[in-house]
């Protein structure tokens, strides 16, 4: 990408320096836009100088990293599929954040001021075959090991959370109900 305009080009049709992992990457990609829109001839010396004059040529890797770069990728045939990889790579990261931001809502919703509460939903699919079963009875073991833990329906643990004196009939493993100041 150091030595064709026109793949510089056509990379851009698909990904935005946002899109790289590291910041010296994405200094690179914007001094290489900055050189594309000047009309400027693009290589290791003329990126480097672009860099040193905008004062990035260190956070960007240096002269060397620059050179080793443009050694590593010697053809720019395959720019779009290259391209598309950075593309899928930025999607990935930023589902993986945004999963972590909602399983932090999730959690501080779970373990706020209403309570500590976790829910297993049971799915049909867990019954019928005996290794589903034998999982399941394994996890539910290691949680009834757990001090303060209960089970209970969905419906009881509603009734519980709204104060009402639930009566815990399907309780499978004997621990105690939490009280209402926790």
């Amino acid at each position: 990408m150091l030595i064709d305009a026109e793949a510089i080009t056509r990379a851009t049709e698909i990904v935005d320096d946002t899109m790289f992992f590291r910041e010296g990457h994405r200094r690179i990609f914007r001094a290489i836009i900055s050189l594309v829109e000047r009309l400027s001839g693009i290589d290791v010396v003329t990126l480097s100088d672009e860099l040193d004059r905008r004062g990035e040529l260190d956070a960007a890797g240096g002269r060397e990293y620059l050179s080793f770069l443009a050694d590593a990728v010697p053809t720019a045939a395959n720019v779009e599929h290259h391209s598309r990889i950075v593309k899928e790579k930025a999607l990935l990261r930023r589902l993986i954040e945004v999963s972590t931001q909602i399983a932090g809502e999730a959690f501080d919703v779970l373990h706020g001021e209403g309570g500590r509460y976790l829910g297993l939903h049971l799915h049909p699919w867990l019954f019928g075959m005996p290794y589903r079963t034998r999982y399941l009875a394994e996890t539910l073991e290691r949680l009834a090991g757990r001090s303060g833990a209960w089970q209970a329906t969905a419906g009881e643990v509603a009734d519980h959370i709204l104060g009402q004196h639930a009566t815990f009939s399907h309780t499978t493993f004997s621990m105690p109900k939490p009280d209402k100041a926790s």
